[in-house]
């Protein structure tokens, strides 16, 4: 979290037409837990005294505005743990069906926004602002922190058995992933390890086409794990076509010009070589 009093410096210092873009942004009006940062203020604060309180409410906006618009921020090693702004982008409303992806591309140094569909000329941009591969309950608990209860169609309709592969796609997500973050802590693997993850990433994939999650860029994750389970087990054919759809997915949803593109080409050469190698021998 940004500390209030420098985020307030550093906006104050922008250029006329950023800090208009900046101030011109929504923002949920929460409130800060925290007061020490009043003090700060004060002991920099030099104008008079009866407009204190309308500089620290002035002031406690601009956090407001920043937590509100946010985005992460990769560095080139892929950590998450800086945050930036950016206006237009921070104009895209958020469904829990998006037509668009967004993520900040460190090669170009740009937050990139990308279409995932084909979409009608006039019709709303939405991207997501979470992890989309909840239950409405826990998609809505999550967006808590922007204020406001999601109403988008999926969110509307919310069918019985919507429901239930959400459910399961939560828990079955979660599980692949702590599974592949084991697996890549040992160096020994036995076989029925791929096949019993690989069964797991296939029922994850099903239940991301069934709710039309399959275009977005967390099925080219599983994809991606799917395609090295795939080729751990000598099944190079089905590796070679999972990896080709994980580099269209990630050309899609952020471009031939992004580090996760650049390790899909990577992973579809390597499945195309064991898949040569296989018809060789």
């Amino acid at each position: 979290m940004a500390e209030v009093p420098d985020l307030y410096r550093i906006v104050d210092a922008l250029p006329t037409d950023r800090a208009r873009a900046f101030w011109e942004l929504a923002a949920y009006k929460r409130r800060h837990e925290e007061v020490d940062w009043i003090s700060a203020i004060r002991s920099s604060y030099s104008g008079p005294s009866a407009d204190f309180d309308t500089h620290c409410d002035r002031v406690l906006h601009a956090w407001q505005i920043y937590e509100t618009n946010r985005f992460t921020v990769r560095s080139s090693s892929g950590a998450r743990d800086q945050m930036g702004m950016f206006p237009r982008a921070a104009r895209l409303n958020h469904s829990c069906s998006p037509n668009v992806f967004h993520r900040h591309n460190h090669r170009i140094n740009r937050l990139t926004i990308h279409a995932l569909k084909d979409i009608p000329a006039g019709a709303e941009l939405c991207t997501s602002y979470i992890d989309i591969v909840h239950p409405t309950a826990e998609r809505r608990r999550l967006l808590r922190h922007w204020g406001f209860k999601c109403g988008c169609t999926q969110c509307r309709s919310h069918s019985a058995s919507s429901e239930l592969r959400r459910t399961k796609l939560e828990d079955a997500f979660s599980r692949v992933r702590r599974d592949a973050a084991a697996r890549s802590q040992r160096s020994q693997i036995p076989k029925w390890d791929y096949a019993r993850a690989l069964d797991a990433l296939e029922a994850v994939l099903g239940l991301m086409a069934e709710e039309g999650l399959d275009e977005t860029d967390t099925s080219a994750e599983v994809l991606g794990l799917a395609v090295d389970c795939a080729l751990a087990l000598g099944w190079a054919g089905q590796a070679r076509d999972w990896a080709a759809q994980a580099l269209e997915v990630e050309a899609r949803s952020l471009g031939e010009d992004s580090e996760e593109w650049q390790v899909a080409r990577e992973r579809l050469r390597e499945a195309e070589a064991a898949f040569s190698a296989q018809k060789e021998n």
